[in-house]
C-alpha cells in the first residue's frame, strides 16, 4: 500500500519528502520513483522532515511504531488500517499531534495501484479529518466515517477476501469437472464483472438475478444435489448465502412471503 499511496499522492502534484521501510531496499526502490524523496532507515528522521506522516506498516506494528517516535503539535499522523482504531496513535495525540485513519477500500498485492476514484474510510480529529478530505478531493474520491472499526473492516473483507475465497471454492468443486483452477478464474471472471457493472449503474435493490430472484426451486435443488455429493463445506457455504439471497430478493419484491417460505424450506433441509 505505501508503494501505490506515495506514488499517488506525488502524482496529484503533493511533496512526497521522506520515506522510511522495514526493508530499506523497498525505500530505496520508491526513492527511485518519486523525484525529491529522501529515504531514512530512521523513522524518527522522517517525521521531523515532514508535516504529514502516514503509517503504512502492519496492523500489528502500528502502535509500536507510533509508541517509538517524538511527535509534537505541528505533526499530523495517519495510520491506514481498517480494522485498528485511533487507539494505537494515543501515544502521538498525547504529545499534542493530530491523528487520523484513511483506509483505502482497494485490494492491494505486491503491484502497485494508482489510488484515484476509490473510497476512504476515515476518522481522526479534526485537523486530521480536514486534511483528509483534501487528499481525497483532490484525488476524486469519496469518505465514509468510521465509527466501529471491526465493523468497518469485515464488510471491506467480505466483499474484497472472501470474494476470492468463494471464487477459490468453485474452482475446487469444478476441478471434480475436470477444469483447471486457472480456467475456472478465467470463465468466471466475466461474469464477475458484470456484476461490478450493473451495480456501477443500477441501484443495489435492482441488481439481483440468478433463480432465487425468480423462485426456482427445482433448479435450486438441483445445485444442492450437485454440491453435497462433492463438498459439505460447500454445500453450508450455497446454503447461508442462499438463505440471505432469499431475504434480498424477499426486500426487494422479487419474491412474496409464500415463495420466501419454500426456498427458506430447501435451503435448511440438509441442516435441520
Amino acid at each position: 500500500m505505501a508503494r501505490s499511496l506515495a506514488q499517488t499522492l506525488s502524482l496529484a502534484g503533493y511533496d512526497v519528502t521522506a520515506s522510511s521501510s522495514r526493508t530499506y531496499s523497498n525505500a530505496i526502490y520508491l526513492r527511485d520513483l518519486i523525484e525529491g524523496l529522501t529515504v531514512y532507515k530512521d523513522p524518527q528522521l522522517v517525521v521531523d522532515d515532514s508535516d504529514v506522516i502516514f503509517l503504512t506498516v502492519s496492523d500489528s506494528q502500528i502502535k509500536t511504531v507510533c509508541d517509538n517516535i517524538i511527535w509534537n503539535e505541528n505533526k499530523t499522523v495517519i495510520h491506514c488500517s481498517g480494522g485498528t482504531s485511533l487507539d494505537a496513535l494515543d501515544h502521538a495525540k498525547e504529545q499534542k499531534a493530530s491523528v487520523g485513519i484513511m483506509h483505502p477500500c482497494a485490494s492491494f498485492t505486491d503491484t502497485p495501484i494508482s489510488i484515484r476514484s476509490i473510497s476512504f474510510g476515515i476518522a481522526g480529529d479534526e485537523k486530521s479529518i480536514k486534511i483528509i478530505r483534501e487528499f481525497a478531493e483532490k484525488l476524486e474520491c469519496k469518505t465514509i466515517s468510521i465509527t466501529d472499526c471491526g465493523l468497518y473492516h469485515a464488510g471491506c473483507c467480505m466483499v474484497s477476501n472472501y470474494t476470492d475465497a468463494l471464487l477459490n471454492k468453485v474452482a475446487d468443486l469444478w476441478t471434480t469437472m475436470g477444469i483447471d483452477k486457472e480456467e475456472t478464474k478465467e470463465a468466471l471472471l466475466p461474469m464477475m464483472q458484470s456484476v461490478i457493472d450493473n451495480l456501477k449503474v443500477k441501484k443495489l435493490s435492482e441488481c439481483l438475478t440468478g433463480p432465487i430472484s425468480r423462485n426456482d426451486t427445482e433448479t435450486i435443488k438441483k445445485h444442492l444435489v450437485s454440491i453435497d455429493k462433492i463438498d459439505d463445506d460447500a454445500g453450508k457455504i450455497y446454503r447461508v448465502l442462499g438463505r440471505e439471497t432469499v431475504r434480498f430478493a424477499l426486500s426487494n419484491d422479487q419474491i412474496d412471503a409464500e415463495e420466501a417460505f419454500g426456498l427458506l424450506k430447501i435451503l435448511n433441509e440438509k441442516e435441520a
